[in-house]
Parts: C-alpha cells; structure tokens; sequence
C-alpha cells in the first residue's frame, strides 16, 4: 500500500517538474530572444546596510543590439557589453558595473567598482 502511494506521489512530482520546465523554458527561451524593454526598482547596499532611496533603472536587451542601462538622472541610456547571455541569465558590463539579469525572476543585480551592490525588480516598461 504504502508502495503505491509513493509510486504514486513520484509520478504527480515528475509531472509538476516537467510542466514547470517546460513553462520556465518557454519564457526564458522568448525573452532571451525577442526585445524586452523594462523599468527595474529596487535598493542599494554598501557595508553599512541598505540606502534610504529606491533607485529606478531602465533596461532595453534586443537580441542582435547592445544591451542599454538608464540610471535615473542620465541623459541617454549606456551601452553594456554582453559578457554571457543564456536561457536564464544575461550578464554585461557598463561603466564600472557588472550586471546580471535573470530572465525566470526579473531579478536585476549589479555590482558597482565602488563597492556598492544594487538589487533590482524588473517589470515591463
């Protein structure tokens, strides 16, 4: 009995990760190859703890062009060089800052030369 409910239990676990993938791959796999234009908000962390202010940044990635970072208060956006860019991960660099991108969450970090660690959420613009 306690056979067939684990056997049963295994084919429902298979089932629910292998929708998942296939769901989770389908959208990473769309995003990694169309255009996303996205508006990202989140904080900034140094040593001493998080800032007071939220910053907001813009993030443009286009398939065949550069990928574009805007910081609020920047008259045009900056390109960045793609370091690497799969499925799940986009990762650039641009003044002084590597950035990583992660299609599944939204997720936006980028890791400034200051010294200075900036955790963003990315909706669509």
């Amino acid at each position: 009995m306690e056979l067939e409910r684990n056997k049963r239990a295994a084919r429902i676990f298979a089932g629910l990760f292998a929708a998942c993938v296939c769901i989770g791959g389908a959208s990473g796999s769309a995003s990694a190859e169309g255009e996303l234009n996205l508006v990202c908000a989140g904080n900034s962390y140094a040593k001493g703890g998080p800032f007071p202010t939220e910053e907001t940044v813009s993030l443009k990635i286009a398939q065949k062009q550069p990928v574009m970072i805007g910081f609020s208060g920047a008259q045009q956006p900056t390109k960045a060089k793609t370091v690497s860019n799969n499925d799940i991960q986009l990762k650039f660099a641009a003044q002084g800052l590597t950035g990583e991108y992660f299609y599944f969450s939204g997720d936006l970090f980028l890791i400034h030369a200051d010294g200075r660690f900036t955790k963003l959420l990315c909706k669509p613009a």
